[in-house]
């Protein structure tokens, strides 16, 4: 109800209207079941439609992983369960009236869950992963820091999860040593699987599916990653790739002024070829690349290929849903985020007029909280972020019905609600923590064992460029070394609660008041 006043006051309200007739090859049809069934077949060969010109081979792409992934060692397989985790999990779903192939709906299912339970517990026991933005950022970074140019090429795969290949697939299953039952389980789960169509109530008869991954839930991403976890290693020792579900981009490091692409190029002839064994079709038409230089160097124009064709070569574009340009400048992210938080911040003040705190509250952190965090580790160190957290107080006094010269600074702490600037440093904070294996302390660096005063504290990469330096890069490791050691070294969720707790007291307004607090964590 909450989503549809949002919607409603927002004007994303869209008319649905039922299918009435369709126009195939210019003959007309009425018969619910009869355009039921014409959209189920037109669903159903989609991906055989759009893979009909591909040369695909599971023996050769299979060839491809073996050449460049080398076998695992030890053996994977699902841990047992019990028939209480499989309650726990069940009370977690969305209850809808929605039905499955045989008309079973999941409230049906929730009413004798606690008799079944042990029986899916038998039977489940004997059957038997944002960080591609960082990756993309701090490889261009790298490229610059080596005063060399990034190009970017942002692939665009057409039908990706419906044109999976399931022999392919469990072939790559195997070579990853998930075997014997596990195997037989997923195998399972691809396989006989039927798809139908419903218009106005009446349902077409089913098709069976023949290739690609369900969709719908986190084992479909999962096993498409595992389908093209090998593609980095194709050019891995001179280029990058960066892989997130179906959006692939290469990252390659070019001398400045180099007007000669054949690498680049000859790095694409290898792409193109392994998405076509693996049944992948790459669309060349809406694929984009970006020559990301640093602001003071002079671009020189270039345009690669792919099968002889120019690819678009274009200066900004939405990836993974940040705006990035050739100059790694986030003015534009700010401004298209700002024009999205503005809506979230109006639709927060609509529904505080109809409704409580606690249901503006919830839409605030449903709606305009989830978009002002997205991506904050990779912008929110920007010169014009500002604009961001004047928004967010707007939508903050929206929710309390403050006045706009009111100071809000005591309301945040009072509200247990974390600042944008405090929840910029809450970023870059369980950056750190979640990767701390990625970086060394002061100590390692010193030379013959040397005790160093603070050499607990994590050393700074070598910056030459303030990009580097200002960034989530730099920034992070700053920001964790003023941690004290007593709470670095708490379990996860203790340390995370803590953090939290410290930050949303302070209520800092921006980084550097939180930098120039000698007393940030008493």
């Amino acid at each position: 109800m909450t989503w549809n006043i949002i919607n409603a006051e927002t004007g994303r309200v869209k008319d649905r209207n039922g299918v009435s007739e369709l126009i195939i090859d210019n003959y007309s049809i009425k018969s619910d079941q009869k355009v039921a069934k014409a959209l189920e077949n037109h669903f159903a060969n989609i991906p055989l439609s759009t893979t009909k010109t591909l040369i695909s081979s599971p023996e050769v792409a299979e060839s491809l992983l073996k050449q460049n992934v080398n076998a695992c060692k030890g053996d994977f397989s699902f841990r047992p369960i019990d028939a209480n985790e499989i309650i726990k999990i069940f009370k977690t779903l969305d209850i809808k009236n929605t039905t499955d192939l045989w008309g079973i709906s999941v409230k049906i299912i929730g009413t004798i869950v606690d008799i079944i339970a042990p029986h899916l517990a038998i039977i489940f026991n004997e059957c038997i992963l944002s960080d591609a933005g960082v990756k993309l950022f701090t490889s261009i970074v790298d490229a610059w820091e080596e005063s060399r140019d990034a190009l970017g090429v942002f692939c665009d795969l057409s039908k990706a999860f419906d044109c999976v290949q399931h022999e392919t697939l469990i072939r790559k299953l195997s070579h990853y040593v998930i075997k014997n039952m596990t195997l037989k389980l997923l195998s399972s789960y691809l396989s006989h699987r039927t798809q139908r169509v419903e218009v106005n109530g009446i349902k077409s008869s089913g098709s069976h599916v023949q290739m690609g991954v369900p969709q719908g839930s986190i084992l479909g991403p999962f096993l498409f990653l595992i389908y093209i976890n090998d593609l980095p290693y194709l050019v891995e020792n001179n280029h990058e790739i960066v892989l997130f579900a179906d959006d692939t981009s290469l990252i390659f490091k070019l001398h400045r002024q180099e007007t000669n692409y054949d690498d680049v190029n000859n790095a694409l002839s290898k792409v193109v070829h392994w998405f076509s064994v693996n049944n992948l079709l790459l669309n060349s038409k809406k694929t984009n690349c970006i020559k990301f230089s640093s602001p003071n160097v002079r671009q020189v124009n270039m345009q690669p290929e792919l099968n002889g064709d120019k690819l678009n070569l274009v200066n900004s574009m939405v990836f993974l849903g940040i705006t990035i340009d050739s100059k790694l400048q986030w003015g534009p992210h700010i401004c298209r985020l700002a024009d999205k938080l503005s809506s979230a911040a109006y639709a927060v003040k609509r529904i505080r007029l109809l409704t409580d705190v606690d249901t503006a509250r919830l839409v605030y952190f449903s709606y305009f909280h989830s978009i002002m965090s997205y991506g904050i580790l990779l912008w929110g160190n920007a010169a014009n972020i500002n604009t961001i957290f004047i928004l967010q107080k707007r939508a903050i006094r929206y929710i309390y019905k403050m006045k706009c010269k009111e100071s809000l600074r005591e309301k945040f702490k009072e509200i247990n609600i974390l600042t944008f600037a405090s929840h910029y440093i809450y970023e870059n904070i369980m950056y750190i923590r979640k990767n701390r294996h990625l970086f060394v302390s002061r100590s390692d660096h010193a030379l013959n064992n040397v005790t160093l005063r603070n050499g607990h504290k994590l050393a700074l990469p070598k910056c030459r460029l303030s990009k580097k330096s200002r960034s989530f890069i730099g920034m992070s490791i700053i920001i964790y070394n003023k941690i004290p050691v007593a709470i670095q070294s708490l379990p996860l969720q203790k340390f995370k609660k803590t953090i939290k707790q410290t930050l949303c007291r302070k209520a800092y307004y921006d980084i550097n008041e939180f930098l120039n607090d000698k007393k940030a964590w008493d």
